[in-house]
């Protein structure tokens, strides 16, 4: 069944509480995992593709990350170290970054674990657990590489949920504090075809930029937000890619945002086809740190072939908030029950109650209809999963 892990600053020890989907429409009581030490403030969980299995990451507002290991409903502490300086998470921007992640080799079902160190600039360190033992660390250094704290790392594996086009690779993404966005590939055993995808990220409020690969080809696509078109008249994503062990030189348009000067962007989300070499991204943005976000939804080889994006001319006005994780990307495993590609967007939208809503694009039809998500949300929705 799934599972959902989330901190609760209102118990004792800060422990990692979580719930299990019982049923199509019931979900069990909270049941604490393993304890904290202080308010969590980041959480990453992920399935072993080989064994009844997830790993944790919990980021403390102190700093602490801790890693721990479930076997259906019992749990073990693995390790923990400082990955960042204190997260605050509130109102002040920039002041709640995830410098860490995680995830399973597709293939052995050995879980890898990265983390920055705000003690050690432009390093990378990283742990593996084969559902036994916890490595010793290992780190691993940019080619000319960053000089600044580690502000976000994403991990992506290749051919995650059971694709035919599985291996134990991994692109790895880094923001650091300069801006800087770093990229690197995880070969099964070590780290290697590093590039520099472009020294002028957006923001450093959120993560404007993920990742995503390619199933049948295994080409990696990077989408990101560039602070180079702060003076033009609308803000511009980019994106790079990996093709055949190499990485493009220069970024390429995705499309134009915003409307005015000083549009900034400040998410995105992508999710790759199980079917196909199509890609989903989400794209949150906004004009001059007014923080009245907006989001656009978009499929890379639409067609399933022809290179290039596919944007929605729909633009949703989202929840005024820190989080900026407002939308979020993932296409269905086996598509739309005949195995035709089918994506689906979710985000908040600027609303005092039902501000979750969704909108679909399916291959053939094209994008959907924004629609509401029942249920009461009775706040601004800050992040979603």
């Amino acid at each position: 069944g799934s599972l959902v892990v989330y901190g609760d600053t209102e118990d004792t020890n800060d422990p990692l509480n979580y719930r299990v989907l019982t049923s199509t429409s019931t979900w069990g009581s909270e049941t604490s995992g393993v304890a904290g030490n202080n308010d969590i403030k980041h959480v990453v969980i992920k399935a072993a593709p080989t064994r009844d299995e997830y790993v944790a990451g919990y980021l403390m507002a102190d700093g602490r990350l801790d890693f721990a290991q479930a076997s259906g409903t019992t749990w073990k502490f693995l390790f923990n170290v400082t990955s960042s300086a204190t997260q605050v998470c509130d109102a002040t921007l920039g002041s709640c970054n995830q410098t860490y992640d995680l995830a399973y080799e597709q293939l052995s079902g050995e879980a890898i674990m990265v983390y920055g160190d705000p003690s050690n600039d432009g390093i990378i360190y990283y742990r593996t657990w084969n559902g036994n033992v916890t490595s010793s660390e290992s780190s691993f250094t940019f080619k000319n590489g960053s000089s600044a704290d580690t502000n976000w790392v994403r991990l992506v594996p290749r051919g995650a949920r059971l694709t035919d086009q599985r291996s134990d690779e991994m692109l790895l993404l880094v923001e650091d504090a300069n801006l800087d966005l770093f990229a690197a590939i995880w070969d099964g055993s070590q780290f290697g075809s590093t590039t520099t995808i472009t020294t002028e990220v957006d923001s450093a409020n959120g993560r404007p930029f993920d990742g995503a690969w390619e199933t049948n080809s295994g080409d990696v696509v990077v989408a990101y937000a560039s602070s180079t078109a702060l003076t033009s008249p609308t803000l511009l994503f980019y994106f790079k890619r990996y093709i055949g062990g190499v990485w493009d030189t220069d970024g390429t348009t995705v499309g134009s945002f915003g409307s005015t000067s000083g549009d900034i962007g400040y998410w995105v989300a992508m999710d790759a086809d199980p079917l196909s070499n199509r890609i989903a991204a989400g794209f949150v943005y906004t004009a001059d740190e007014s923080l009245s976000l907006k989001d656009s939804e978009g499929i890379w080889k639409s067609d399933g072939a022809t290179e290039g994006w596919l944007i929605s001319s729909t633009t949703s006005t989202l929840e005024a908030a820190t989080g900026f994780g407002q939308v979020q990307a993932a296409f269905e495993r086996f598509g739309s029950g005949n195995g035709t590609s089918s994506a689906l967007f979710t985000y908040n939208v600027a609303s005092t109650v039902d501000t979750a809503d969704y909108r679909t694009w399916i291959s053939g039809t094209g994008f959907g209809t924004g629609t509401d998500i029942p249920g009461a949300w009775t706040d601004d929705g800050n992040h979603r999963k």
